[in-house]
């Protein structure tokens, strides 16, 4: 039931409160079991570091720029 909590978290965009409206359990309960598996997973600079890549102009992030 986790893994459906943050499937309807991330990609129906459900906010908290919906998520646990859809699996019956409270809206603080959807966000722990989003917030643990997202504990588990790797970051941004673990992914980069595994491959590797080679930047050769600007990268936009969120709407920022990153030289």
């Amino acid at each position: 039931m986790h893994y459906q909590a943050a499937k309807l978290y991330f990609t129906d965009e459900s906010s908290y409160r919906a998520v646990g409206r859809k699996l019956g359990i409270t809206p603080l309960t959807a966000f722990c079991w989003v917030d643990k598996l997202g504990r588990n997973c790797k970051s941004f600079e673990e992914v980069a570091e595994e491959l590797e890549p080679q930047w050769g102009s600007y990268l936009l992030a969120n709407g920022k720029a990153v030289f």
